[in-house]
């Protein structure tokens, strides 16, 4: 029996270091390719309500007491010149620099060495999506070196795990066991460890700012939403091609986390936009989304000489103004809309928990008061981002067709939307539909609940008051 079990750990062994072998020839980047990781987009919000935090954030951020927009902008004038019932206002706010080089001259800036050594600047804009709800961007320019260190991580060699299910892993008490892959076990680190040079920066951003999406989850290693924007020399002609290429290319793409791009992903043959998954799905797979843009055709449509023929800058500022700021407010509606959701199913279980109660319902009615105050709270956020996306819908629909060029990689459903803007909007419509039937459902049982809830608790004290007066007469 003993020999047994080690003829099956060597076979373990073996396997593990075939499979290992396997995944790290069918991962190999192919011959010249030119890959960068140029930077990534973070995004806060903070409620219209709550505009005077951000200012104290930009100022913490921003000390100067001789800049100009602090003179002209103090908290009373902003709040009355950019709290009205419009959107789309955008405000370049500054950069923020890790070293003392004489860079974004006449431009706000501040140098803080305390930034993560791998950040070469980060660009922060401010843009009013919807009428009450302010977005900050962070746009988080990455030095050369976090590129190396990725195709370095790339080139290890990773060997999958095994996981014994029982403390006797061989034998009639023994319990078997699971592999997981080297291919996934390769895709989890390089995830993991872009998501640590987010991680660094939100830890440093919480600092100065905090806004909504940071206060969401305290439990989490990342609270942001984030777009990463990578670089390819160049892309195939057509979207017939690209996803030929996409498809032979699979290996080495879904090694670094772009899973599943031939069918889910939109391109306009210079750029290709991979959405994030809203949906609980396995995140190992991918945690953001994704723009990859093909440096040798996008350049062509950049006049280089208005930044100093510097393409990593051209590449950035152009993928800003063509596609980030264009698709930023329905990103951002949808995160919202996603973190609603994910509120309102805990505040909903609560509810139907309260149903089954079997309690007395004089004990329980303060809990059932604050279940009912909390649900009042964040549907009063749901109508606000439901009613300002109807109000605003034809203006950010125009805005999207900015991007109406992008159609998805691969689509043989006639019947789907094919482009981004109107997968983007249909989207929005979809989710606010879908949640806005189970808000009012779970608002209107719990109203006739808690109306029960007050007749049984003026009963029982009527009772309670009968018997009182009972005991006084019989005195």
């Amino acid at each position: 029996m003993k020999n047994d079990a080690l003829k099956t750990f060597r076979r373990i062994k073996e396997e593990q270091e075939k499979d290992s072998q396997n995944t790290y020839k069918r991962t190999r980047f192919p011959a010249n390719l030119l890959f960068n990781f140029l930077y990534f987009r973070l995004f806060d919000i903070f409620y219209i309500e709550n505009v005077d935090n951000l200012l104290k954030g930009l100022k913490k951020l921003f000390p100067d007491k001789n800049d100009s927009f602090f003179i002209e902008y103090n908290s009373e004038n902003f709040i009355k010149n950019s709290t009205g019932i419009s959107s789309g206002e955008w405000l370049n706010i500054g950069y923020l620099v890790g070293s003392s080089k004489n860079r974004f001259l006449g431009q706000r800036n501040r140098v803080l060495k305390e930034l993560p050594s791998f950040v070469d600047y980060i660009h922060i804009e401010l843009h009013k999506v919807l009428p009450s709800f302010f977005t900050l961007s962070y746009d988080v320019h990455l030095k050369e070196s976090v590129t190396q260190e990725l195709i370095k991580l790339h080139n290890s060699k990773f060997k999958s795990e095994i996981t014994f299910r029982k403390l006797i892993p061989y034998g009639k008490l023994g319990g078997g066991y699971s592999t997981k892959s080297s291919e996934i076990v390769m895709r989890q680190e390089i995830l993991t460890w872009i998501s640590s040079l987010q991680i660094q920066v939100e830890l440093y951003l919480k600092k100065f700012l905090k806004g909504k999406f940071f206060e969401d989850d305290p439990s989490k290693s990342t609270n942001l939403p984030c777009i990463e924007i990578y670089v390819v020399g160049k892309f195939p002609e057509s979207k017939i091609t690209i996803r030929n290429w996409i498809i032979k290319s699979s290996n080495w793409l879904e090694s670094l986390g772009f899973h599943a791009i031939h069918i889910d992903s939109f391109t306009n043959n210079n750029l290709i936009y991979i959405p994030k998954w809203y949906e609980n799905r396995d995140k190992h797979f991918r945690f953001n989304s994704r723009l990859l843009a093909s440096k040798e055709d996008y350049i062509k449509t950049i006049n280089l000489d208005m930044y100093g023929k510097d393409e990593n800058l051209a590449l950035s500022h152009n993928t800003q103004g063509d596609f980030l700021t264009l698709i930023l407010p329905t990103i951002v509606i949808l995160e919202m809309i996603t973190r609603f959701k994910i509120k309102f199913e805990k505040i909903r279980s609560n509810i139907f928990s309260t149903f089954k109660s079997d309690s007395t319902p004089f004990f329980n009615l303060n809990k059932d008061v604050k279940l009912s105050s909390s649900l009042l709270q964040t549907s009063v956020i749901f109508d606000r981002i439901s009613k300002e996306f109807d109000i605003e819908q034809k203006n950010i629909s125009a805005q999207l067709e900015g991007i109406s060029d992008f159609s998805k990689i691969g689509n043989k459903d006639k019947k789907r939307y094919t482009n981004l803007n109107e997968e983007l909007l249909g989207m929005i419509m979809f989710k606010l539909k879908y949640l806005k039937g189970h808000v009012e459902f779970a608002d209107n049982w719990l109203s006739k609940f808690l109306v029960l809830r007050n007749l049984s608790v003026t009963f029982f004290l009527a009772l309670i008051a009968i018997i009182v007066a009972i005991i006084s007469l019989l005195k």
